[in-house]
C-alpha cells in the first residue's frame, strides 16, 4: 500500500467512525427524550395522586360529611344514598392510587434500563474516539 492510499484508507476509516459517533449520538438523543417524557408522565401520575389523597384527607377530616342528613327530602334521601356509595367509591380510588403507584415504579425501571443503556452508548463511543486517535 502507497502512502496515498494509506492517507485515503484513513480519512475513509475517520469519516466510517465519525459515522458510527454521530449515530449513537442520535440514539442517546433520541433515549434522553424518551427519559424525559417518562419522567413528565411520572410527574403528572405522583400530581394526581396528591391531589386525590389531599381531597380524601379534607373529605375526612370535615365530620359533618357523615353525619347530616334530612329525612322525607330530595338531599336527604340521597345523602343516605352517598352514605353507602362514597366509601365504596373511595376504595376504588384507593386501589386505583395503588396501581397508579405501581406505574410508577415500572416507569422508573423502564428509567433506569434506558440510563443504563446510555451509559452503554456512551462507552461506545469512547471507544470509537480511541480507535479514532489512533488512526
Amino acid at each position: 500500500m502507497d502512502l496515498y492510499d494509506e492517507e485515503e484508507w484513513k480519512k475513509e476509516k475517520r469519516e466510517e467512525i465519525r459515522g458510527k459517533i454521530s449515530a449513537l449520538s442520535a440514539k442517546i438523543d433520541e433515549a434522553n427524550e424518551i427519559i424525559e417524557a417518562l419522567s413528565e408522565s411520572k410527574k403528572n401520575l405522583n400530581d394526581d395522586i396528591e391531589e386525590w389523597e389531599n381531597s380524601y384527607q379534607t373529605y375526612q377530616s370535615v365530620e359533618i360529611n357523615s353525619n347530616i342528613f334530612l329525612t322525607d327530602v330530595f338531599e336527604g334521601n340521597m345523602a343516605e344514598r352517598l352514605k353507602i356509595r362514597i366509601p365504596n367509591a373511595f376504595g376504588l380510588m384507593k386501589n386505583s392510587v395503588s396501581i397508579m403507584n405501581s406505574v410508577i415504579a415500572g416507569v422508573n425501571e423502564q428509567i433506569i434500563f434506558i440510563q443504563d443503556y446510555i451509559s452503554e452508548l456512551q462507552q461506545e463511543i469512547r471507544a470509537l474516539y480511541t480507535e479514532l486517535a489512533g488512526i
